[in-house]
C-alpha cells in the first residue's frame, strides 16, 4: 500500500483572483484545479495585465475584497466597507477602490500576464511605494490556462504552519496569507515536507491523482494586511530565512507549500486520505 502523508483539513477556493477564499467541505477537481477556483479576476484595462495583489503599490485592496459566486454562476463583490457589488457595478466600485480602470473578466485570453514586485524591495521601501517588479506570464503549470500564478493547485502542510506559529507567531501562521487550496494534516510534524514531494504524485481520495511540481515561493503577498490581519513586512523574508529552495532557474526563493497538476481528474472531500501514489 502506498505511504499515507496525511489527510485534507482544509479545502479553500478564491472565486476571484487576490480576493478572499472560502472553504468548502468537498469539491469537484478538473485539469484547471478545483471547480470555482480564480475563475475570475480584475483586468488593469491600461496594461491589459491581470490585477494581483503581487505589485501591492497598486493592487494591495484587492486582497480586502471578497469574491462570491451564486448558484446560478452570478458573481458579487463585497468592498471593505461592506458594500456589495454585482454587474457592471463591480468594474465601477472597483476601479473607485482601487483609482485604476479595471473589469472583471472569466476569459483567461483576456489577460495572461500579471506582475510581481521583489518582495525584498516591498520589505525594505513599504507596500504604497513603487518598487522593482517583474512580468510574468500566469499559469505556466497550468493545462488551458486560467487565472493561476503558476500550477492549478497550491497545498501546504500542517506541520508547516504549525511550525511557522511557533517560530514566527500565530497571525504568521495564518493561511489567509498563503492562499492554499489544500491544506493537508501531516502527523509526522516534519515543517517544509512539502519540498521533498516535489516530482511525486500523490493520491488522494477515492480518485484524485496529482503531480507536485515544485516548492511553492513567497512573494509580498504574505506581507499585506487583510481582514484581522495586521501587516507583516518581513514576513517573506522571515520565511527565507527558515526555509530557501532552489527553484527552476530564479536562484534559492523564500518557500512555503508546493505547487501541483492534476493528473486524474476526481472529487476531494475534507478528511480524504493523502499517500503517495504507486506508478
Amino acid at each position: 500500500m502506498s505511504a499515507l502523508i496525511g489527510t485534507v483539513e482544509t479545502l479553500m477556493r478564491y472565486p476571484v483572483k487576490s480576493m478572499q477564499g472560502a472553504s468548502a467541505k468537498d469539491v469537484d477537481v478538473t485539469s484547471r484545479g478545483l471547480t470555482g477556483d480564480r475563475s475570475f479576476a480584475l483586468k488593469d484595462i491600461e496594461t491589459g495585465k491581470i490585477a494581483s495583489s503581487k505589485l501591492p503599490h497598486r493592487w494591495r485592496d484587492i486582497i480586502l475584497c471578497s469574491g462570491c459566486v451564486a448558484a446560478d454562476g452570478e458573481i458579487s463583490v463585497t468592498l471593505p466597507d461592506g458594500t456589495r457589488l454585482s454587474g457592471k457595478d463591480i468594474d465601477k466600485g472597483m476601479s473607485a477602490l482601487l483609482g485604476r480602470p479595471v473589469e472583471l473578466i472569466s476569459d483567461f485570453s483576456e489577460a495572461t500576464e500579471l506582475d510581481r514586485s521583489d518582495p525584498d524591495d516591498v520589505a525594505l521601501e513599504g507596500i504604497e511605494k513603487e518598487t522593482r517588479f517583474e512580468t510574468m506570464a500566469a499559469a505556466q503549470g497550468t493545462p488551458g490556462g486560467g487565472f493561476f500564478d503558476f500550477a492549478a493547485l497550491h497545498l501546504i502542510s500542517s506541520a508547516s504552519l504549525e511550525h511557522l506559529a511557533a517560530t514566527l507567531g500565530e497571525d504568521a501562521a495564518d493561511l489567509r496569507r498563503y492562499r492554499p487550496n489544500l491544506v493537508v494534516a501531516t502527523p509526522d510534524g516534519t515543517a517544509f515536507q512539502e519540498n521533498s514531494w516535489a516530482g511525486q504524485q500523490l493520491a488522494i481520495g477515492p480518485d484524485l491523482v496529482i503531480a507536485v511540481i515544485t516548492a511553492s515561493p513567497r512573494c509580498a503577498v504574505p506581507t499585506l494586511p487583510q481582514p484581522g490581519l495586521a501587516i507583516r513586512p518581513t514576513l517573506t523574508n522571515d520565511i527565507g530565512k527558515l526555509n530557501k529552495v532552489e527553484i527552476m532557474d530564479m536562484g534559492e526563493l523564500p518557500c512555503l507549500g508546493a505547487y501541483a497538476a492534476v493528473v486524474t481528474l476526481g472529487k476531494i472531500s475534507v478528511g480524504d486520505e493523502v499517500r503517495r501514489a504507486t506508478t
